[in-house]
């Protein structure tokens, strides 16, 4: 695979090495165990390197030199503006040969591969995120161009960003608009927020490590036998099982921890007659999920409660603009369920034990 870098760090070279800020280069060695050709795109310079820059470990490397770019100054701005239209046709040229693409935002370098990357859909990306800034701070222009770029996945499609503990996935417009309003989860992937929908497991790291989480839910659940001589699913899922794996995931935490080993490789083969009757999964997916938010919650404040009901009709909403937004059938169905649903929490509210 082609790896290729997009950056504005500096680069050195000496005894046909190349040489850049250590903390970058050292993250950039652990991902290049497992790619067959680097690709550099940032600026090159022929001073004497110092001690603060180390070199990549990689025997297939090529740089492209690019002037150096900022908009810290007038003097710089206009250097940045003459020289944008012939960096940004280098851009464009690497990126239709790129085999995966790596953006390290921010940056000026940053910002133009950002903006001409929206014609590459299709290809891998990773991107060094921008949300690592303190959020209420006063942030740049481009800071906020290149922030709301990648985190639109309207514009930035095959893409993952990288935050917390090396990775962050990157948000769907329903975690976007929810972070807009304020109602944001709380918790970290794996535990279940007062206000649920949360984010689930699947916005763990890819790291190959091993992290504590309060519930499970996936296609591999591991468990001694002994477990289920105190525990068992509950029978409120027989019928449409949905969730059912979340409920006695949090009887079980209650006697040990849980983890999430995500070195562990499998493949899921989703039957479509799994999800048969969009309209019975999108009211089950509501009321299976209250039932679960109270198994997990059963004391609550009005807020939390408020804040719950609230999510749950603008994901129903979310869903019913994909009816326009894809032209679904399925949409439309799915989205008449989910409101059934609520509206059926009103009437007949499933048993907490």
């Amino acid at each position: 695979m082609r790896f290729t870098i997009f950056t504005r760090v500096e680069h050195f070279v000496a005894d046909n090495f190349y040489f850049a800020y250590a903390p970058y280069v050292r993250e950039m060695n652990v991902w290049l165990n497992y790619v067959d050709e680097l690709l550099i795109i940032a600026p090159l310079d022929f001073k004497i390197r110092t001690a603060i820059q180390t070199s990549y470990e990689h025997h297939n490397i090529k740089l492209i030199p690019i002037p150096k770019m900022d908009l810290l100054r007038l003097k710089s701005n206009f250097k940045a503006i003459m020289h944008s239209p012939k960096v940004s046709w280098k851009i464009l040229k690497v990126l239709r040969a790129a085999g995966h693409i790596h953006l390290r935002c921010p940056g000026t370098i940053g910002l133009l591969t950002c903006l001409i990357q929206v014609l590459f859909p299709k290809k891998s990306k990773t991107a060094k995120d921008p949300g690592n800034w303190d959020p209420k701070s006063k942030q740049p222009l481009s800071y906020q161009i290149q922030k709301w770029i990648i985190t639109t996945a309207t514009l930035t499609k095959n893409i993952k960003t990288l935050v917390n503990d090396g990775w962050k996935k990157i948000d769907a417009s329903r975690f976007v608009f929810r972070k807009r309003i304020g109602l944001d989860s709380n918790t970290k992937p794996g535990f279940v927020p007062e206000f649920p929908h949360g984010l689930s497991i699947s916005f763990l790291p890819p790291s190959g490590k091993i992290y504590e989480v309060e519930q499970l839910m996936g296609v591999v659940l591991s468990f001694r036998k002994d477990v289920f001589e105190g525990f068992q699913f509950s029978t409120y899922f027989k019928g449409y099982g949905l969730y059912e794996d979340a409920v006695v995931t949090f009887q079980v935490s209650k006697i040990g921890k849980l983890f999430v080993n995500t070195g562990a490789t499998l493949t899921h083969y989703h039957d479509q007659s799994g999800i048969s009757n969009p309209y019975v999964y999108g009211k089950m997916l509501v009321r299976n999920g209250w039932y679960v938010w109270r198994v997990k919650h059963p004391f609550l404040s009005f807020k939390s409660k408020l804040k719950w009901h609230f999510i749950t009709l603008v994901l129903a909403d979310i869903r019913g603009i994909n009816v326009f937004s894809s032209r679904s059938k399925e949409a439309l169905t799915e989205f008449i369920g989910r409101l059934m649903g609520w509206f059926s929490l009103i009437l007949n509210k499933p048993k907490i034990p």
